[in-house]
């Protein structure tokens, strides 16, 4: 009687599973719901064996080792029936494709950015100067250039917001650029910015035909001079009641207007203090013995330990919503009283709580001393092999690297205050008395495994032995690359000072992926179609598109892969325009994530 309420429990299941509920065969039913199936009919078998046993004393005897042997078999041929109707190509069709990911990342809209340049006033500055004039003009090209366009010199027209070349419709910066002195003593220093007028035929009007020449309060800069001469000779009363203090996208001759605001002269203290100098121009300088400032007129007024006030000519420079770019230029090291970490602090703080990534640092000063201070290398720089030189200097540098420490994809580390993930990375610190990178801990098989930062020599990481490193040159190649460092004994300032641009800019070129990728597999790619669109005949493992247009797999023209930090990044002269957005659609693996291995396939 048990074995037939067995049978009759049994048999419907069977007969129900050769079915799904369209009717067709097992084939299109879940592979889940089938394992699920089979653990039910082995339960209903045990529960029945239980039965037995529990209804009769005897089950010893009337239920032998053949009879479990025939029950045990029942089961399995159930469990073999279930499956017979699915064969191993229809399990393997039911597994599931790699699931499509598409990452739909904004680009940052327009540069809102203060831009304070430090100059070195002191006796030895004047080729510098007029080095930073000459090349201005590369600086504000890089600033606001239109990216993604493929066009040289296709710049953003400010008043149109249109590039001039290409005639595209942009988002371009809007920028304040001042300039200071390393100066804190003289008078008309002290973290003031610097003051240009405008020439004119008659005081207090508008500058004859409306041509704009720009003077340093000397009516001789308003002639006609070898080499440079007023446009209109008219126009010759240097006029300071019409005083411009920082350079705007609207200032008339802008070149012109940086070309004398940068030229502060070679008369100032050789005690230079630059950082302290930013200090004051941004009202951050504090009230103390050391500094010798008491008796200034910014800081009579309060105690020792608070902070002085702001000089009024540099009212309107400094906006809460903006960005802050600091540009330090000096052929000495800084004499500022701090710590240089303490000094960082003082800037980070000035947008507020968790805002430190809207403060950017530069130096542009004399090499460091590589093996440190007490070690033979000698630091410091010359121009052609001339005596004069360039002293070693750290601090500035220093400074800079902390303030890009909060970068993602590359962050500095001391092993002091700032510290790397102990559990995948470690401080590589290639030259003494300066901070290093975090990188990876892990063991590599090649440089991409290392992060991808272009160098002249190729990838700055290198895999060495197993291990991440960065030597000594191609870490001031990477500082310079990225606009943290360069020496001030470079001839040409062009390149330097478009580094820079591009980093004022503050538009992103490295886009994160959310998820592992499968670069075995593929997705539809093409123009204007959505990813994967089934009428798409070209494919290929990430589909990247700017707005919908797909951006090529290149290294000089569009993007390329990073392992390290799973990431997309935009190199050569590809750029991504402000107010765009970067979709990147590709298969994720199936299985629990593994090791990322697309470095060798996306380069």
């Amino acid at each position: 009687m048990g074995r037939l309420r067995f049978t009759s429990i049994v048999k419907p299941l069977a007969t129900r599973t050769t079915l799904d509920p369209l009717g067709g065969p097992i084939g299109r039913a879940s592979l889940i719901t089938l394992v699920s199936l089979i653990s039910l009919i082995t339960l209903v078998s045990l529960i029945s064996l239980i039965t037995l046993v529990r209804r009769t004393g005897r089950a010893t005897r009337r239920l032998g080792r053949p009879d479990l042997v025939t029950l045990v078999s029942l089961v399995t041929l159930v469990a073999s029936m279930t499956f017979a109707g699915c064969p191993s190509d229809d399990i393997l069709r039911r597994l599931p494709e790699p699931a499509l990911q598409i990452d739909r990342l904004a680009q940052r809209e327009a540069a809102l950015v203060d831009i304070l340049w430090v100059i070195d006033n002191s006796g030895t500055m004047l080729d510098e100067q007029a080095a930073l004039a000459a090349n201005f003009d590369a600086f504000i090209e890089a600033l606001t250039l239109c990216q993604g366009t493929g066009r040289p010199n296709d710049l953003c027209d400010f008043a149109t917001k249109t590039c001039l070349v290409s005639r595209q419709p942009c988002n371009p910066p809007d920028y304040h650029i001042g300039v200071i002195s390393t100066d804190t003593r003289a008078t008309l220093d002290g973290g003031r910015l610097r003051t240009v007028g405008v020439c004119t035929e008659t005081l207090g009007q508008p500058p004859y035909g409306n041509t704009v020449h720009y003077c340093r309060g000397d009516d001789q800069d308003c002639r006609a001079t070898a080499g440079a001469s007023n446009p209109e000779p008219r126009n010759s009363h240097c006029d300071m009641a019409q005083a411009l203090t920082f350079v705007t996208p609207t200032t008339p001759n802008a070149q012109q207007a940086f070309d004398r605001i940068v030229r502060v002269g070679t008369s100032g203290s050789g005690y230079e203090q630059g950082i302290r100098a930013a200090a004051m121009a941004l009202g951050r300088d504090t009230r103390a013995p050391q500094n010798h400032n008491a008796q200034s007129i910014l800081c009579r007024d309060v105690k020792d330990g608070e902070t002085c006030a702001t000089p009024t000519e540099n009212a309107g420079f400094l906006r809460d919503e903006a960005s802050l770019f600091i540009v330090f230029v000096t052929d000495e090291e800084d004499s500022s009283f701090g710590e240089v970490s303490h000094m960082y602090r003082i800037f980070s703080t000035l947008k507020g709580q968790g805002n430190d990534s809207r403060v950017s640092i530069s130096a542009i000063t004399g090499d460091p001393d590589s093996d440190g201070p007490t070690g033979p290398a000698v630091g410091g720089c010359s121009v052609d092999g001339e005596t004069t030189n360039a002293e070693p200097s750290t601090r500035y540098a220093s400074l800079a690297m902390y303030s890009r420490s909060l970068a993602r994809d590359l962050r500095s580390c001391d092993e002091a205050r700032l510290r790397c993930d102990a559990s995948t990375e470690r401080c590589v610190r290639p030259v003494d008395g300066l901070l290093g990178f975090c990188l990876p801990a892990a063991s590599c098989e090649a440089d991409a495994d290392c992060g991808v930062f272009e160098c002249s020599a190729g990838n700055c990481l290198q895999c060495v032995q197993g291990a991440c490193s960065l030597n000594q040159d191609r870490f001031f190649d990477l500082l310079a690359r990225r606009g943290i460092f360069v020496s001030i004994c470079k001839e040409n300032y062009a390149t330097i000072l478009d580094a820079l641009g591009v980093d004022a800019a503050g538009l992103a070129k490295k886009f994160r992926l959310t998820r592992p990728v499968d670069c075995q597999q593929s997705v539809r790619c093409c123009d204007d179609a959505p990813p994967d669109e089934s009428t798409c005949e070209q494919t290929a493992p990430l589909c990247v598109q700017i707005d919908g247009r797909v951006i090529p797999n290149d290294r000089d023209h569009g993007w390329i892969y990073e392992p390290a930090s799973n990431a997309i990044y935009f190199a050569g002269d590809r750029g991504v325009p402000a107010n765009t957005t970067v979709s990147i659609a590709y298969r994720v693996p199936t299985s629990s994530p593994r090791p990322i291995d697309c470095g060798a396939l996306l380069r």
